[in-house]
Order: structure tokens, then C-alpha cells, then sequence
């Protein structure tokens, strides 16, 4: 798999978004049931920055927007690990920014800049 082609713009047509993976799938188990219809270039598992446990889903790379179509009319709602396969083109323009991978809340109180909760000489 020659990942150094993976950013090229040009690969868009040929990228497949897979959806509902198992969370056990391993990318060379699914490099192998995917690369039955066309050479892949890129095929990664999208994991939690934090736990490193997957996420359940990914992306694959095809050398050619054929392969890409034929992979993801043959495989789209099939079985794999027990999960039924979603399989879409991939249509990310550009890419986002990076966040952390968790959810950091909101304040949950504000404080009323005119009252101090300490100062007990004015209670």
C-alpha cells in the first residue's frame, strides 16, 4: 500500500467513506476484503486520539475511481465482522481542524462580577 499518493486532491473520486466497522476490525483484515476489486493506495481506521480504539469507521484510497465505484457497489450493505458495511464516496474538500476528541463542557456557572461568595463582611 504506498500511502505517498494518500493527499493528492486528485485521489477524490476514488475515496470510499466506510461506516459501521466493527470496533475489533483490524485495517490489514479489511485491506485484504477490499483490495479484491482494485489496488488500494490508503486505507486507514479512524481511532480516539485518547483510547486508540476505533471508531468505526475509515477511508480507502483506490489507484482509480472505477475500482472505487465497483468496491462500493459490491460491498455497500454487505457483512464484515458481523456489521452491515456502509460504503459512500468520500467528499471532504479540504481538511478540518484537529480538535482534542472529547467533549470539554461549558462553564456550567457564572459568576455575578458584583457578588463575592467570600466576602462574609458583606452578608
Amino acid at each position: 500500500m504506498d500511502r505517498s499518493n494518500s493527499k493528492n486532491p486528485n485521489q477524490q473520486g476514488s475515496t470510499l467513506y466506510l461506516t459501521n466497522l466493527s470496533y475489533s476490525v483490524r485495517e490489514e483484515e479489511l485491506l485484504k476484503y477490499f483490495e479484491e476489486y482494485g489496488k488500494i493506495l490508503d486505507l486507514n481506521i479512524i481511532k480516539d486520539p485518547i483510547s486508540n480504539r476505533s471508531r468505526g469507521f475509515g477511508f480507502a484510497t483506490y489507484e482509480n475511481d472505477e475500482d472505487a465505484e465497483k468496491a462500493k457497489n459490491k460491498l455497500n450493505k454487505r457483512y464484515f465482522g458481523g456489521r452491515k458495511l456502509r460504503i459512500e464516496k468520500a467528499n471532504r474538500h479540504k481538511a478540518h481542524v484537529q480538535t482534542t476528541g472529547k467533549y470539554m463542557g461549558t462553564e456550567k456557572y457564572k459568576r455575578s462580577p458584583n457578588r463575592d461568595y467570600r466576602d462574609k463582611e458583606k452578608l
